[in-house]
């Protein structure tokens, strides 16, 4: 399919990365839907298949967006395969099923799909590092992290360059080991755009950017508290800091008070 082409036709560097693609794209689970649509399945660490999730993608590599993301499960001809009194879609993180064929890989975790799978390939050796996606900015989940925690991973993560004040916040408040997680940041330059992520260095590496790959990394236990505990316990401050946002465009950061 398109999203398919257009990853084998990245300029990667070594001919090691578009032999390793292949592989990726297979150990990952990677499929097609028949309107053209790549499906990133999503299976659990028990091999448990919770869905598909279908995305159209330009032949530039970007997510057209005039089709909203859609799941196997609700497919025509899928749902009559389905006993809906039986089943209750839970999502899951997009490669959690190799943690069974890595159990001591490093976990990164990613906002993206596209983005999961590119990193996958231009780093190679999964059995040290394995990035998996949560689907997007809203979908980091504290019981998928602790799950993680809990079996002694060592987690790092890399939201995409709007997410780093949404994702911290959202950490803030929950329950899980700390010293087990590592916040990836400023892995981008100046002019890069608002969604810029580790995918789209690596691009930019590959198309001759002369500037290496540098990141500063957050340390959960000495850095301080990102919000204040009000914001934790009223739900109206957190909700109309959103309403804010979205209404005056700010920029997430801690400067704006």
């Amino acid at each position: 399919n398109i999203f398919v082409y257009w990853l084998q036709h990245l300029p990667w560097d070594t001919q090691e990365e578009r032999d390793r693609l292949r592989d990726v794209l297979w150990l990952y689970c990677v499929g097609g839907w028949t309107d053209g649509r790549v499906v990133f399945w999503q299976v659990d660490e028990q091999g448990r298949i919770h869905s598909g999730k279908l995305m159209k993608y330009l032949p530039d590599g970007h997510r057209d967006k005039t089709r909203n993301p859609g799941w196997m499960h609700n497919q025509q001809g899928v749902r009559e395969t389905i006993d809906f009194e039986k089943y209750e879609y839970r999502s899951t993180l997009f490669g959690l099923h190799l943690i069974k064929k890595y159990p001591k890989a490093t976990i990164h975790i990613v906002e993206s799909e596209k983005t999961a799978l590119i990193c996958a390939t231009h780093y190679g050796n999964m059995a040290e590092n394995l990035w998996l996606a949560c689907g997007g900015l809203k979908h980091l989940r504290e019981e998928d992290i602790k799950t993680l925690v809990d079996a002694g991973h060592q987690i790092y993560l890399w939201p995409d360059r709007d997410g780093i004040d949404d994702w911290r916040i959202k950490f803030d408040t929950m329950d899980v080991d700390r010293s087990h997680i590592s916040y990836q940041v400023n892995y981008w330059r100046e002019d890069d755009p608002a969604k810029c992520d580790i995918a789209d260095v690596i691009i930019r590496t590959m198309k001759g950017d002369p500037r290496p790959i540098e990141h500063e990394t957050l340390d959960w236990n000495t850095d301080a508290p990102f919000i204040d505990e009000i914001e934790l316990t009223d739900p109206r401050v957190a909700k109309w800091r959103d309403i804010l946002r979205r209404k005056y465009n700010f920029n997430k950061s801690r400067n704006n008070q």
